[in-house]
């Protein structure tokens, strides 16, 4: 194909990505590496481990072009560029590599139709710099299979490769790539002494943004999560290699890694629809042509590479990290439509498979939502001055931070990132408690209620707790076999209940230790049907659990009568109707039944579920609350191995949502 017909496929798919794309660019911000991306393209400070110099270059510049506009848009809109960028260099290469325009076409749109590289294509995130930069590299190596030794592909090679390895160290491994084409090229290809100074040149160009992050890292203040882990030349190593998280790979054992390669066919075909997998595996069975060419071979080892080490790799968002698989997918899915020998069939073919793949995607895939920024108003905004806020760096901290640097909210309360609880970390917290100005959502780590309660007692207040001294609940008198057990619960009446917030009540309890540790407290939501809200299978608007994990757990509990104090989050995305906050009490000796336990998420990547259930947890305020699957009133009730403290449910508020 001629230069001209590339460019205007090129060109094509640049305008259809950009149609596509950017109407859906906005302020918005994610649950994970967004805000963090954001913030550092701001104050230029280092972003997790290995620290993506490039976009974070990048991202300052985006910044510095348009002072008056939200830094968030302006990062946001670098990446919506750079995910149009690689679906029309992905075109380009297919271009180059010999099909039809089509074909190449079909290609782009494979790709930049893909649910994941979508939603990577609306936030900051880093992922389709990668692809872009995977792409160039395949063009150079395209480039060095035609016996192209000159100076400008010398020079490209050296710096695509130091750009790319620079911005994720693992693109050393798709670079072993080139082996394939230098092998095509037939002794085509023969770098002279001119060819390797352009190429260490380029390199040196390559590798000006890794320089910076050293700089960057030397610099405590320009440390954006943890100052201790950049320090000196031995710092610098451990955040480029991100050994940092050496722990996540090879995590799973043989049955877990067979069952997510078995999820990757079910992921490739929801995330790219049908053709994108068939296609593909179509083009593997399909006659080969009699002249051989590299890009299918080093395509098939990006794809091997990447999956093998997806497959093996325990993080959040893995599926985000699949990205140069569904490239590769995509490319082989255009070359088998190819194949076809009727040139207006294959075109027809082309332009169905492209019109299916706008529809569908446009029709799965939704604008980002502002439930990051939501959850800290809601969860933030009443705190008192002072306030020593727990949160988790991964998850609550980063948007919280974006908006305490973007938007100034928040600036009187303080942070404590927490990974572990121990005993100096619980003597440090301990000033705080005395005053009554320590709160976090105890989302992580995972163990943060036990280890609390061992010292202390917790009082949930919407979708944080707070942690008080364990003396402020008294324990008046001995436990006695013959004490009656009684429960009385009551409803603070304070501000009308209204989606995304919280309403307060509290109960009575009085009788035996024995009974209060094994007491199980229902409190749900319900609609005018008496249902209960769920979603993607699990349900929402509940204060299910045991009152006892809440209080000091050192020494015996000794009580006659006890208040607690509890809150119930009222879910965000609540539709308008009439709602009733209902309240049983049983003994549960045995614990929750198993069978409310099992549920398996509606619509969530199995890649990335921990993650979706962090997120889950924190949006509906059930930190600390087991998630249930869907459950009614009936189901509580009859539920035999409980025995409940009263034969109805008790209404202790009931509400309009207009």
């Amino acid at each position: 194909m001629n230069i001209r017909t590339s460019l205007i496929a090129f060109f094509l798919v640049i305008l259809a990505a950009s149609a596509i794309y950017l109407p859906m660019v906005g302020e918005q911000i994610g649950w994970y590496n967004s805000a963090e991306f954001t913030i550092a393209a701001i104050t230029l400070d280092v972003p997790h481990a290995p620290g993506y110099p490039l976009y974070t270059r990048l991202g300052n510049l985006a910044v510095s072009l348009f002072p008056g506009a939200n830094p968030a848009y302006c990062v946001n809109l670098l990446t919506a560029f750079i995910g149009i960028l690689g679906a029309g260099l992905f075109t380009l290469m297919l271009c180059f590599y010999g099909l039809s325009w089509f074909s190449s076409v079909l290609g782009g749109f494979l790709l930049l139709t893909c649910k994941t590289y979508w939603e990577q294509s609306l936030l900051a995130e880093i992922y389709n710099l990668e692809i872009c930069l995977i792409i160039s590299g395949l063009l150079v190596g395209m480039a060095l299979e035609k016996g192209r030794s000159c100076a400008i592909t010398g020079f490209l090679a050296g710096m695509v490769g130091a750009l790319g390895v620079g911005h994720r160290p693992t693109f050393i491994l798709y670079a072993l790539s080139l082996v394939f084409f230098i092998r095509a090229s037939r002794g085509s290809f023969r770098p002279d002494l001119k060819f390797f100074t352009f190429m260490l040149a380029g390199m040196l160009v390559g590798l000006m943004p890794t320089c910076d992050l050293y700089l960057r890292l030397q610099n405590p203040h320009r440390v954006l999560l943890d100052p201790m882990i950049g320090q000196g030349f031995d710092g610098f190593l451990r955040v480029f290699s991100a050994t940092v998280y050496r722990g996540g790979l090879f995590a799973f054992s043989l049955p877990e890694i067979v069952s997510r390669l078995i999820y990757f066919v079910w992921f490739a075909f929801a995330d790219g629809g049908a053709w994108l997998l068939t296609g593909a595996v179509a083009f593997i069975f399909m006659p080969r042509q009699p002249v051989a060419k590299a890009l299918p071979s080093a395509l098939l080892t990006i794809f091997l590479v990447n999956l093998v080490f997806v497959i093996n790799y325990n993080a959040f968002e893995a599926h985000t990290m699949l990205l140069p698989s569904l490239m590769a997918l995509a490319a082989f899915a255009a070359m088998s439509v190819e194949k076809i020998r009727w040139h207006t069939l294959r075109n027809i073919c082309c332009l169905a498979l492209v019109s299916t793949c706008v529809y569908s995607s446009a029709a799965r895939v939704e604008p980002p939502d502002n439930s990051p920024k939501d959850f800290v108003r809601q969860s933030i905004t009443a705190l008192p001055t002072g306030t020593l806020l727990m949160m988790s760096n991964d998850i609550e901290f980063r948007p919280y931070w974006f908006m305490r640097v973007v938007e100034n909210f928040r600036r009187d309360i303080s942070v404590q990132l927490v990974d572990r609880l121990e005993t100096a970390e619980l003597a440090a917290l301990k000033p705080a408690i005395d005053n009554g100005k320590l709160y976090g959502s105890l989302i992580y780590p995972p163990d943060s209620r036990k280890k609390l309660v061992a010292s202390y007692s917790i009082i949930p207040e919407g979708y944080l707790h707070k942690i008080v001294p364990a003396e402020r609940f008294f324990e008046d008198a001995p436990s006695s076999a013959s004490t009656k057990t009684a429960v009385e619960p009551h409803f603070y009446p304070g501000a009308k209940p209204v989606p995304g917030g919280y309403v307060k009540y509290s109960y009575s309890f009085s009788g035996s230790a024995e009974v209060f540790k094994k007491m199980l407290a229902v409190t749900v939501l319900v609609d005018e049907k008496g249902r209960t809200i769920e979603r993607n299978g699990i349900m929402v608007g509940h204060d299910v659990h045991f009152p006892a994990d809440y209080f000091c757990s050192n020494g015996n509990l000794k009580l006659n009568l006890l208040e607690v104090t509890r809150s119930l989050v009222i879910p965000t995305d609540l539709s308008p109707g009439n709602y009733r906050v209902m309240m049983m009490a049983a003994e549960a000796p045995a614990g929750l039944p198993p069978d409310w336990l099992d549920f398996l998420p509606r619509e969530v990547n199995l890649f990335n579920l921990d993650g979706f259930l962090e997120v889950f947890t924190l949006k509906y305020g059930l930190v600390c609350r087991p998630l249930l699957k869907t459950l009614n009133l009936s189901d509580f009730l009859g539920e035999q191995s409980l025995r409940h403290l009263w034969k109805t449910p008790v209404e202790l508020a009931s509400f309009k949502i207009p």
